[in-house]
């Protein structure tokens, strides 16, 4: 089975699949996140949110990046941004998840930032601001992120798009 996964996938995700049976990693995660590993409890929120290696639990997903947020790691705020951006286990707030999105991209989290530049390109829960918005998207580029940033009605890169 892990070999017919691993020919349709990145090979990452195959050497993850075949960690995550070989050394119980769902258990030893969270007993790290029980123990106050931020790190731990992304990584086990994640298993919950995209539903692997057990079923799918927003509602679980959410608590543990709350945590893990609480525990001051920037991506565990931006994934708990995510969560509350797309109402995935808590109920939709924009303001919430702009709030989520700002404290994790000012602790360094390039993809908070672009979804924060995203959401005043929007002005979902912030106020409309375009120029905050590629302040932001610049940002993001900045700490290396390509992934994402886009001007609104441009099908190209930001980042590709500033440097002309």
């Amino acid at each position: 089975m892990i070999q017919k996964l691993c020919r349709r996938i990145v090979l990452t995700s195959c050497v993850g699949i075949s960690v995550a049976f070989a050394l119980d990693v769902v258990k030893n995660l969270e007993k790290d996140c029980n123990g106050g590993n931020a790190v731990a409890c992304v990584d086990l929120g994640n298993m919950y949110d995209f539903g692997y290696p057990f079923k799918q639990d927003y509602k679980k997903a959410t608590e543990l990046y709350q945590k893990a947020c609480n525990g001051g790691n920037a991506r565990g705020c931006s994934n708990l941004g995510v969560m509350y951006r797309d109402g995935e286990g808590v109920k939709q707030d924009y303001k919430k998840a702009a709030e989520l999105f700002q404290k994790a991209c000012n602790s360094g989290n390039a993809g908070a930032c672009s979804n924060l530049g995203l959401m005043y390109d929007y002005g979902k829960g912030v106020k409309q601001d375009k120029s905050k918005a590629k302040k932001l998207f610049g940002d993001a580029c900045d700490m290396g992120y390509q992934g994402g940033v886009m001007i609104i009605g441009i099908k190209r890169s930001w980042c590709a798009v500033r440097t002309r």
